[in-house]
């Protein structure tokens, strides 16, 4: 299963239509309503869910324009990671 899931991963990932900005780091978005925002020079603003950080996705795409930013999550502690997502998966 695992094997499967990365193969459609990485096609996902090869077919990706949306033009990367840049890359930001998950500690530097704001979180707001269980959600983690940045903006996007379009006006709007890029956001994750709290689904999206524990399945820890690589990209966020902007709610109104082409573009999107890749996710750079802390290597040092999926922990915290998986006890914010814990935490706030109720609040979704």
């Amino acid at each position: 299963m695992r094997f499967a899931y990365d193969t459609r991963w990485k096609e996902r990932q090869l077919l990706q239509e949306f033009p990367v900005e840049d890359e930001m780091y998950l500690e530097d978005m704001e979180e707001y309503d269980s959600n983690y925002t940045y903006p996007c020079r379009c006006g709007d603003e890029y956001t994750l869910t709290v689904t999206d950080v524990r399945l820890r996705y690589d990209y966020a795409a902007c709610g109104s324009c082409s573009l999107c930013i890749r996710i750079i999550y802390p290597k040092n502690d999926p922990v915290e990671l998986n006890q914010l997502a814990n935490t706030n998966i109720s609040d979704t």
